[in-house]
């Protein structure tokens, strides 16, 4: 963007082909669509949310750096979207929430290092391997879950003595709940 401005929010965000610096958030943004095709320079969310409605178009290289603390990917759009492979530095993201009736796909391995919230809508994994540090928050169960159609896997900590869901499902919702009496580590596809 020109002037150093951050755009107003729910328009579509293009990347200069040859930008001077990183793009810093400074605060919540909702946009429509993101556009950068340079490896240079990133989009740093600074731990800000940054809700995408559209489509997240990376191309030779460029990433967004989601992973410092607090930092929000929010998928709200009204069209199925894609997380483009190798969208996030070190293809980590602090927070993800999935909110998009028409689900969300992964195209590469996310290292999810705090919270994943499924308000509304599916977020597939496909053949990619999702690993969650957090909890997993599922507000709707009937059109909400982690959708396990391929070879990738969901890796999830369970803390000492507890119980946890795992909402996961191929065609439907069919969840796995796992009580533990020590600390362990769960690895399924």
């Amino acid at each position: 963007w020109l002037g150093g401005n951050v755009p107003f929010s729910n328009i579509t965000i293009i990347f200069d082909s040859n930008p001077q610096n990183d793009c810093i958030l400074d605060g919540n943004k909702t946009i429509c669509n993101i556009i950068n095709s340079q490896s240079v320079y990133k989009l740093v969310l600074n731990g800000y949310q940054f809700s995408v409605s559209g489509n997240i178009e990376l191309s030779n290289g460029a990433q967004i750096n989601a992973k410092s603390l607090n930092s929000t990917i929010s998928l709200i759009g009204d069209k199925s979207q894609t997380i483009s492979s190798g969208a996030f530095l070190d293809s980590e993201v602090y927070n993800l929430t999935i909110n998009n009736s028409n689900g969300v796909t992964i195209n590469s391995n996310i290292n999810i290092l705090n919270n994943l919230t499924l308000t509304n809508g599916i977020l597939t994994i496909g053949n990619n391997n999702l690993n969650i540090s957090g909890e997993i928050t599922l507000n709707n169960p009937l059109s909400s879950y982690i959708r396990t159609n391929g070879t990738g896997y969901l890796k999830a900590n369970i803390e000492n003595t507890a119980s946890r869901i795992f909402p996961v499902g191929v065609s439907l919702y069919n969840p796995l709940i796992i009580t533990t009496k020590q600390e362990v580590q769960i690895t399924f596809q």
